[in-house]
């Protein structure tokens, strides 16, 4: 018996322990357990805010608010302040990105106030951007208290301030404006990207480069200076001429840098076109080319401008292909014709004919020419000429007085000629049809 109540004693004793260690253990666990104070931090309503280049000396700074609110005493960081408990905020001080400053230092700084747990302060800061990080978000540091200093903890994502920047072409080619001759000299502006009058951004030693935009003809084109050009004190970088890109067009462009591990990019430039020759007349221009494939071309315009032209093999690639389908193509004619067609414009195009006569049926006449240009225009068929793949309407020239033709409609029309040796196409370009670069072939 004796024996058996010892068992049942050191049961009980054995019992009572473990309670009082479990006990133990839970309230060692609660003791560890301290809620932390938690603020969120957003500007402009969350979004990061895009700040204009201004120094102290000129520009108007940005005005952007900070909204500071109490998330309250919280175990861990909460998704959101809603429902929050625990003491209230006394005091802010924002810290801005390194380089940059404010208008009024006294704005970085709210004492005194007192917050509830769920209520937010706004805090309007005049703020002009250094450019150390220019181009990516650079982050905003808080020292949020109540009765000890940087007491609150940041919950979620700290909020962002970013000085944009972008390249805006300065000279040709320009963004808008009358097609340009050539791509040199070139020159890009850095400048701010989200002002409505962009402010220059004087950053230096950044490396531009210079390649093909959307919808430029040759997606191939990459040009490039031998040396890509820096930027200099100013933000401005020019392009010298080497190598110059090749005659055809219409090209596009876009300049390109990179800075402080960010793409800084340009709008596309405005359309240009390399001509083989420019006359740069102020009315009655002429011009005249020979071509590779024994091909003349003499062009008289009354255009109050310049008068652009080239010849160029119909296999380089630098304009765009077409040829009119179903029309029978001079082998021995390959040449590309391209010329300006601002105000009225004749082209005369002369060729060989010992260039038809290679032709088996060189009885027939082939007198033909194919256009293609950038406005609509009825063909021979008496048909509007149809887009290509280029965006360009290609079709073949009626002849002047053919009966579909009115002169209330201005249209191309051409007349034909020849004599013992040559071949001669006449084509009249309206002003009143349309202005632009046509191609003939």
């Amino acid at each position: 018996m004796t024996s058996r109540r010892n068992g049942v004693r050191s049961a009980i004793v054995l019992g009572i322990v473990s309670v009082l260690a479990i006990g133990l253990l839970t309230a060692e666990s609660a003791s560890a357990r301290t809620k932390t104070n938690y603020y969120m931090a957003t500007v402009d309503n969350g979004s990061n805010a895009n700040v204009r280049y201004a120094t102290s000396n000129s520009g108007t700074p940005t005005e952007v608010t900070f909204t500071i609110t109490n998330c309250g005493s919280a175990f861990a960081p909460p998704s959101n302040c809603a429902n929050a408990k625990g003491n209230s905020l006394d005091s802010v001080v924002i810290s801005l990105p390194t380089g940059w400053s404010a208008v009024n230092a006294s704005d970085l700084t709210k004492s005194g106030l007192k917050l509830a747990p769920g209520a937010s302060v706004n805090m309007a800061v005049s703020v002009r951007p250094g450019l150390t990080g220019a181009g990516t978000g650079q982050g905003v540091s808080f020292c949020v208290s109540d009765a000890t200093a940087c007491s609150y903890h940041l919950a979620g994502t700290s909020p962002t301030l970013t000085l944009p920047l972008k390249f805006a072409f300065t000279h040709s080619p320009a963004p808008t404006g009358t097609p340009s001759t050539s791509l040199c000299p070139t020159e890009v502006q850095l400048t701010d990207g989200f002002a409505t009058s962009p402010a220059n951004v004087p950053i230096q030693n950044i490396s531009v480069t210079l390649a093909a935009a959307a919808n430029s003809i040759d997606p191939s084109l990459d040009f490039t200076s031998v040396t890509p050009p820096l930027t200099d004190g100013t933000g401005a970088a020019a392009f010298d001429c080497t190598p110059p890109p090749a005659v055809g067009g219409p090209y596009k462009v876009v300049a390109v840098g990179q800075y402080a591990s960010t793409s800084i990019p340009s709008a596309d430039s405005g359309a240009f076109i390399v001509y083989s020759h420019l006359n740069p007349c102020g009315g009655d221009c002429t011009g005249a080319e020979n071509g590779n494939g024994g091909t003349h071309l003499d062009v008289n315009s009354d255009a109050l401008g310049d008068l652009g032209t080239s010849f160029f093999d119909a296999g380089n690639g630098q304009y765009p292909t077409f040829g009119c389908d179903g029309v029978k193509k001079l082998e021995g004619r390959p040449d590309v014709l391209q010329a300006t067609s601002d105000g009225d414009k004749t082209v005369v195009i002369t060729w060989s004919k010992a260039v038809t006569l290679k032709f088996t049926d060189n009885g027939t006449p082939h007198w033909q020419v194919c256009m293609a240009a950038p406005a609509v225009f009825t063909t021979d068929a008496n048909t509007d000429a149809v887009i290509n793949d280029a965006g360009l309407y290609e079709g073949t020239i009626p002849l002047c007085g053919a009966a579909f033709l009115s002169p209330d409609k201005p249209n191309p029309c051409m007349a034909i000629s020849r004599n013992a040796a040559q071949e001669i196409a006449t084509i009249t370009l309206p002003s009143g049809w349309a202005n632009g670069d046509p191609y003939f072939h």
